[in-house]
């Protein structure tokens, strides 16, 4: 008797700790999915950023909206940025004038169970 007690606790406490780690699983897989996708952003601005005269032109030619619309038609399209539930990118420049131009990238989703989650990737651009 106190044997199969010893048994179905020890194989509850097991259970718990497999549904536990796959909750852990589940979240860090997201996470470096956000992580991913906030780096496709920086690429593109990277690549935009090459292409402009200088720092000044950039700005100007694209505002931080052009990559949250961006990211907004590729979740439409269904060709990208897709993985994670209910993802939204946000993209903010530093102040103007700088150079290297200050860029953040914050990507948000929310995790199984309606935790909201939000991981920011942080930069400096300049041309080459």
């Amino acid at each position: 008797m106190i044997a199969m007690l010893i048994f179905v606790t020890t194989a509850v406490v097991v259970a718990l700790a497999f549904v536990a780690a796959e909750a852990m699983t589940e979240s860090s897989r997201n996470l470096t999915q956000a992580v991913e996708d906030g780096r496709s952003v920086l690429e593109r601005i990277r690549d935009d950023v090459q292409s402009s005269a200088d720092i000044g032109a950039f700005m100007a030619a694209f505002p931080e909206t052009t990559y949250e619309d961006w990211v907004t038609d590729q979740q439409e399209n269904e060709t990208g940025f897709s993985d994670l539930t209910n993802e939204a990118v946000d993209v903010t420049y530093g102040d103007p004038g700088d150079d290297p131009l200050s860029i953040s990238v914050a990507v948000s989703w929310q995790e199984h169970g309606g935790r909201a989650r939000t991981t920011t990737l942080e930069t400096q651009m300049t041309r080459r």
